[in-house]
């Protein structure tokens, strides 16, 4: 520019200014006059130099002019993306099961698995592994205490897993079974009784 380099110097302790340095090294000067803050990314098309500061825009229309203006440019930022967003229940809710006693439900929503209480209580989470899809999830009684059983694909094929609904102890993993033998799934229904198996898949034939 102008038969200049311009750069943006490292200076320890100093601000970080935009400043025009003469082929020859001689008459160096500043050309940005934002008080208390770095210009950062300075770039230029060869006649104007543009650069951030402050959260804001500011052109240097040429070397000669009196300083750099403004520019009246709204900046997007992460604040609206970092806010909370509700999600709409129905258009995610899958699958409901209540227990028997009606006071909690297995809820199935975008692949996962959750035991939600109807009034007072935590919602815990049964099956949320990354990359894994459950679904169709059902409450049976087994023992007194009331268990969740739904499809899951973590091995690729459909299997069964089940789980208390007040939630695995720490360490252990829902119980899985029937992995690769029972095709896909398309539905699935509590057995009258716990004995033996606690579900009765629907499967595509297989």
């Amino acid at each position: 520019m102008g038969g200049g380099a311009h750069r943006l110097p490292l200076r320890p302790r100093r601000r970080r200014s935009a400043l025009l340095l003469p082929p020859d090294g001689t008459g160096l000067r500043r050309h940005t006059g934002t008080e208390g803050f770095y210009a950062r990314h300075a770039t230029t098309d060869g006649t104007r130099v543009v650069y951030a500061s402050a959260g804001e825009l500011w052109l240097l229309d040429s070397l000669d002019s009196d300083g750099p203006r403004r520019l009246d440019i709204r900046l997007g930022g992460q604040r609206a993306d970092l806010q909370p967003h509700p999600v709409h229940a129905g258009s995610h809710l899958h699958t409901a099961s209540p227990d028997r006693t009606g006071r909690g439900s297995a809820v199935g929503s975008r692949g996962a698995v959750h035991w939600v209480t109807h009034r007072e209580g935590p919602a815990r989470a049964l099956a949320v592994e990354p990359g894994v899809r459950a679904r169709l999830p059902h409450t049976f009684q087994a023992d007194g205490e009331q268990h969740v059983v739904w499809v899951t694909d973590a091995e690729g094929d459909d299997a069964l897993e089940c789980a208390p609904a007040t939630g695995t102890a720490p360490d252990a993993v829902p119980r899985r079974l029937a992995a690769g033998r029972i095709g896909r799934v398309l539905d699935l229904a509590p057995a009258p009784t716990a004995a033996g198996s606690p579900s009765r898949p629907t499967t595509d034939g297989y």
